[in-house]
């Protein structure tokens, strides 16, 4: 409209009779001119603006940069530790005199039981008596041996079966002694042989 009216202005003044013709064909470039815009379809700015193209970038990276969770490991329990009095009550316990120890023999009892177990077990070995059990059993066994009184109840059975054991092994050693006996005179008797024979051939010779 603005380019018609000054098209209009700047054109020079038409006679009377063309002017009905002039505002016709004017009229007629408007309408020409509002058709074109109607029909020319409108351009659609398909660039993502800054701050959409800011956020989608800040996102995938986010999901780069961030791997996934992990589960924590289960927490391992941990071994229950006794109070101090808990564990002062077991060593009393263990160190009460039980009744199977010879009488006046408290205090030798108590020192033993204070010592290494294998220094127990080495005594044990050296007056011959088995060395397999618990602690106090071991002082136990020691103790009535050296006092010169027979084994306790629960050490009869256990007792019983290493003396069995023990006459195995030493009549087995009796076996072994005899048979190294029996080669030791064999080989006797051959060196005499031997010896025996080479006199008489010397004999012969002569």
């Amino acid at each position: 409209l603005a380019a018609a009216a000054a098209a209009k202005a700047s054109a020079p003044a038409a006679p009377a009779g063309d002017e009905l013709d002039f505002f016709e064909s004017l009229e007629d470039a408007v309408e020409d001119d509002e058709a074109t815009q109607e029909a020319a379809p409108m351009e659609v700015d398909s660039t993502p603006t800054t701050a959409a193209a800011a956020t989608a970038t800040a996102t995938a990276t986010a999901a780069v940069a961030s791997p996934p969770a992990v589960p924590e490991p289960a927490e391992v329990a941990s071994a229950p530790v006794l109070p101090l009095a808990s564990k002062q009550n077991l060593i009393d316990k263990a160190l009460q005199v039980p009744p199977e120890v010879p009488p006046g023999q408290d205090d030798q009892f108590t020192a033993l039981m204070k010592q290494p177990i294998e220094e127990v077990r080495s005594m044990l070995a050296e007056i011959d008596l088995p060395s397999k059990g618990l602690q106090k059993a071991l002082v136990v066994r020691l103790l009535r041996s050296l006092t010169g009184l027979p084994p306790c109840k629960a050490d009869e059975k256990m007792m019983l079966k290493w003396a069995q054991d023990q006459a195995r092994q030493q009549e087995e050693q009796r076996r072994q002694q005899l048979l190294e006996e029996t080669r030791e005179a064999m080989r006797k008797k051959d060196l005499e042989e031997q010896q025996r024979k080479q006199q008489q051939q010397q004999q012969q010779q002569q």
